[in-house]
């Protein structure tokens, strides 16, 4: 799945999904990975056998291989700096913006297998489920999940608005399309120091 299939993939999900996690379900997926304990708790609270529970054991097991992906896509060390920005001849007051936009990219390129995975197994969940069911966990995991998508097309539509110059002169800026650390490069641009 390319990215943009990855994010319409993303937004259909989140429109389908639009109940909000309940407190049991969020504490258990902010705090990733789910156990095995916790698994077998879960689905024997769910009351699902056979192939249902089979599906919903594999989609959360998919979920934590994304969030421990996406640990791994968030710890780089690659800091950007002025010195690799000023040659690209923008206003400084689009730096976030820009950096944003591609930090965005970056991460979902980063993690577009496993969130393939994951978007494949929660429509088999959804289809496995029947038109009658509970579908509030499956909810909650795909908010939880899916969350980030949304924030990137956010700020795709962000950087689409900007001038064409300083599109232009960012995309084919090799070192943003190399995985960065958002945060400390800010703090680098800017000169905050924690």
């Amino acid at each position: 799945m390319n990215l943009s299939s990855a994010s319409l993939v993303a937004g259909l999900l989140l429109n389908v999904s639009t109940v909000a996690a309940t407190p049991d379900y969020q504490e258990i997926l902010n705090k990733p990975p789910v156990q095995p304990s916790e698994l077998n708790t879960l689905l024997d609270n769910f009351g699902i056998e056979g192939f249902e529970r089979r599906a919903m054991s594999a989609l959360i097991e998919s979920y934590n291989r994304l969030q421990s992906k996406r640990k791994e896509c968030e710890n780089v060390d690659n800091v950007l700096n002025k010195s690799q920005l000023s040659p690209l001849k923008i206003n400084m007051k689009h730096y976030p913006l820009v950096l944003h936009y591609f930090d965005g990219l970056n991460k979902n390129q980063c993690e577009s297998a496993e969130f393939s995975e994951f978007s494949k197994l929660l429509v088999v969940n959804h289809a496995a489920k029947g038109q009658h069911s509970d579908f509030t966990f499956l909810e909650a995991i795909n908010a939880a999940s899916s969350s980030r998508y949304a924030h990137f097309i956010e700020a795709e539509a962000r950087f689409n608005a900007l001038p064409e110059t300083v599109k232009e002169a960012t995309l084919k800026a090799g070192f943003l399309q190399i995985n960065f650390n958002y945060l400390k490069s800010i703090e680098q641009l800017y000169g905050f120091e924690r």
